[in-house]
């Protein structure tokens, strides 16, 4: 019972063994990617909002 079959159907990789490391993956290519892209749009908003509330 343990290890079988519904190990496999309790995780849901309906065949894949990958299926975990390749979400695991993906997920590090978006974080990595969304850091890439987005932490100067975002430095520079929040810079926006702290010269604002200095008044």
């Amino acid at each position: 019972m343990i290890g079988g079959q519904a190990a496999d159907a309790f995780l849901g990789t309906q065949g894949d063994v990958w299926d975990t490391q390749w979400d695991m993956f993906c997920a590090l290519i978006g974080a990595t990617a969304s850091l890439l892209l987005l932490s100067r749009p975002h430095d520079r908003s929040l810079a926006r909002l702290g010269d604002t509330t200095k008044d």
